[in-house]
């Protein structure tokens, strides 16, 4: 890999909704993720507390799958549909307070969810920042690009960190080692180290979507748009 291709490799941070969960626990309706995350593919991304994809509206419109049950059809809560048409996202999981829908207007996004608590206003700043705000001071966060680092400023230190683009690394530094990772692109896709083995994962990609890895069988989902075989 030349010089000059691992200089331009910096994904897109972004705020969305979170989706599947990369916890090997079966989440619950209060369980709660960092909706920030680095992009993977269109749209879709990892969040920065390793707990979660998050989904966002994208340039791709249709359909995409989010595919996590099990080989044997168990954990089918693990599954969700991403719609883009235009200027709206919906996302379809298994039980209401796993949907969302989203509506982009100028630099403004909507996300609503079942209820206050998994909505959010995501407005994109002339400057580059990123303001989330919803109806708990939880909800907030500020996000700011300076060069090479991007810096989230969250409700607490926990829900906070920095975000340095190296090279062929990327670097989420976190207020604790489990909120800390380590980004390194591979020629297929790129790998998450985590401070434990289950917050470790491989991420493989392909012409229409992608595969995420971790050390249990349910902390894998294959992402693909419509029509692929992702």
């Amino acid at each position: 890999m030349s010089q000059s291709a691992v200089s331009t490799w910096h994904p897109r941070v972004f705020v969305g909704a979170t989706t599947g969960s990369l916890n090997p626990q079966i989440p619950s309706p209060v369980w709660r993720s960092s909706p920030v995350a680095i992009e993977i593919a269109d749209g879709i991304g990892f969040a920065i507390d390793g707990e979660s994809l998050v989904v966002t509206d994208g340039v791709r419109e249709g359909a995409t799958t989010i595919t996590g049950r099990l080989e044997d059809g168990t954990y089918p809560q693990r599954d969700f549909t991403v719609t883009r048409q235009g200027q709206d996202t919906r996302v379809e999981g298994y039980y209401d307070w796993q949907d969302y829908s989203m509506r982009r207007e100028g630099s403004t996004l909507n996300i609503a969810g079942e209820t206050p608590r998994e909505s959010s206003v995501i407005t994109e700043q002339p400057n580059g920042d990123i303001l989330v705000e919803g109806a708990y001071p939880a909800q907030r966060y500020e996000i700011r690009a300076e060069g090479n680092t991007t810096r989230v400023t969250g409700y607490d230190e926990f829900d906070s960190a920095l975000i340095t683009f190296a090279g062929d690394k990327i670097t989420i530094q976190g207020a604790i080692p489990e909120r800390t990772f380590e980004i390194t692109k591979t020629e297929n896709g790129f790998h998450v180290q985590g401070a434990y083995r289950f917050q470790d994962f491989d991420v493989t990609l392909a012409p229409e979507g992608f595969t995420i890895q971790g050390l249990y069988p349910q902390q894998k989902y294959v992402v693909a748009n419509a029509g692929s075989a992702a």
